[in-house]
């Protein structure tokens, strides 16, 4: 949870920790997660093998992959001095207006949330908006 909400807090300051915890078995997965959050990078996964290994019985074929560290190390090297350390991002997008930035419609639903009722707690003039049944109909 706490690597999740790294991811969804969108500081970059928190890419390095994220960087060195893809390595980590039980943390990668998460940590992979969260680093696309910020960046938007989409290939933070490594490839599913061909042909699929062998799963046994009652194990699940569709885990998460494993991250792809060096990937996302270079990934990084390359956005590092684009994304600006003093502001919030997600998926690659700048959050750091006191109202909806213009990116909203096209962050994931699960994104949009968190960043309305993060303006919400700071005393923002966001509009009150659903972001659950009527979401769709949201969108542009």
């Amino acid at each position: 949870a706490a690597v999740a909400a790294l991811g969804a807090l969108g500081r970059t300051t928190a890419v390095p920790l994220l960087l060195e915890l893809t390595r980590d078995d039980a943390l990668g997965v998460a940590a992979a997660t969260a680093y696309q959050r910020i960046t938007g990078f989409r290939d933070v996964f490594g490839t599913k093998p061909w042909p699929p290994p062998e799963v046994a019985e009652g194990e699940d074929e569709n885990e998460d992959l494993p991250p792809d560290p060096d990937a996302i190390a270079a990934d990084w090297r390359r956005r590092e001095a684009r994304l600006g350390k003093d502001r919030s991002w997600q998926f690659g997008n700048e959050i750091s207006s006191p109202a909806l930035p213009p990116c909203f419609d096209d962050l994931p639903l699960h994104a949009r949330a968190d960043v309305y009722w993060r303006l919400r707690a700071r005393g923002a003039k966001v509009p009150d908006i659903e972001l659950e049944a009527m979401a769709l109909r949201q969108r542009r």
